[in-house]
């Protein structure tokens, strides 16, 4: 398995279906620990790509929904397509990129409630 496929895939889901993280509501508040995980990993993309498969299964339908993606991935390339940025950078940028997403959803999240106790009035 190439571990760039791993990232690649993972990054597609944070970016184009963040919706999916928010369906297990622990999934998406447990975003801030992968990317500490992955700063930790530095540039080894091989435990990268190991890190984000096992995130994802302890995630539930994550597994799944990453193991979908993959077979989107015929080949990496050089570039991931969405972005047209270099892989290797996102070795380096994907804590930013996870964090990014996060604080999104934890946006949306506070905006979530507070439309709730809105219509509770």
């Amino acid at each position: 398995m190439n571990p760039d496929k791993n990232l690649i895939a993972f990054i597609n889901l944070l970016t184009e279906c963040p919706k999916i993280f928010q369906l297990d509501s622990e999934a998406w508040k447990d975003l801030p620990n992968l990317a500490k995980a992955i700063t930790n990993l530095a540039d080894h993309e091989s435990a990268i790509g190991d890190t984000i498969k096992d995130w994802c299964t302890q995630h539930g339908d994550l597994g799944e929904a990453l193991r979908d993606e993959l077979r989107e991935i015929s080949d990496p390339g050089d570039a991931l397509h969405s972005t047209l940025e270099p892989i290797a950078n996102l070795t380096k940028r994907a804590p930013e990129i996870i964090m990014k997403a996060y604080e999104e959803m934890q946006k949306l999240e506070q905006k979530n409630i507070a439309d709730s106790k809105n219509e509770s009035k």
